[in-house]
């Protein structure tokens, strides 16, 4: 399925930046899927959600950051928790880390290990429906969150639309990036991973014309509202294509 977004307009997306970094005992991968109401130092919110996919030796677990910023435009932020050949992986704005997983004997030596103190170390803890986010990097903290589980309101199990192809509710408009003036028009698709509440939990680059393109495709993508693919009344998580037409006026 393929949408698409054609007009401009301006949109507020926090990627991932490299840094060594120390992340979070393993563990707690298994307890973050679901949905997080958070709030740093007592006053600006925010909402998290976790996608966990895998058992066994590779787990991922996807994680997602909604806030509204102060002149009203949403901000998201992505990372990825990975556990594979006894370490642990986190790709996060503040950074990206490797741990190592405690008992596995095969597990490489991360970088971590023998990171300075004035390093990014980041650390969630996880105590029944409560968990905290601190991130920490040169003595100052980052982010310290401070979450409580929220649960899902249940899906009908009655409905009058039963059967429903996934749709778009409402494409943003990428804007047209600097560096391409001249370049007249582009496309890239974007590949959107949805969960059953039809939130975009994951995206990357599915196919491109200019790379050029890619960082503002990325953000429309991402920024836009679906409606999944509805089968006997339950949404479906699944993956869609999100076509991106750039054309210079």
């Amino acid at each position: 399925m393929r949408f698409v977004a054609i007009s401009v307009a301006a949109l507020v997306v926090t990627l991932a930046s490299p840094c060594v970094a120390q992340t979070t005992d393993p563990t707690v991968l298994t307890q973050l899927p679901g949905r997080w109401h958070c709030v740093t130092g007592g006053k600006s919110t925010a909402e998290r959600y976790y996608v966990i996919e895998g058992s066994g030796k590779r787990v991922v677990v996807y994680g997602r950051k909604d806030v509204t910023l102060s002149d009203g435009r949403p901000s998201l932020e992505f990372e990825h928790l990975v556990l594979r050949a006894g370490a642990v992986t986190i790709e996060a704005p503040e950074g990206t880390t490797v741990a190592r997983v405690p008992g596995a004997p095969d597990a490489p030596t991360p970088p971590a290990a023998t990171a300075a103190p004035d390093e990014l170390h980041i650390d969630y803890t996880v105590d029944g429906d409560t968990m905290r986010r601190i991130a920490v990097a040169r003595g100052k903290t980052l982010d310290d969150e401070q979450c409580r589980r929220v649960e899902e309101p249940p899906f009908p199990t009655t409905c009058a639309q039963p059967n429903a192809r996934a749709r778009t509710l409402h494409a943003e408009a990428p804007d047209y990036p600097l560096a391409a003036r001249g370049l007249r028009s582009g496309q890239v698709v974007v590949l959107v991973r949805l969960d059953q509440h039809s939130r975009v939990y994951d995206a990357r680059i599915f196919r491109s014309s200019n790379a050029v393109f890619n960082r503002a495709a990325l953000g429309a993508a991402v920024l836009s509202t679906y409606q999944t693919e509805v089968r006997d009344c339950r949404p479906v998580a699944a993956d869609y294509l999100f076509g991106v037409d750039f054309s210079e006026r």
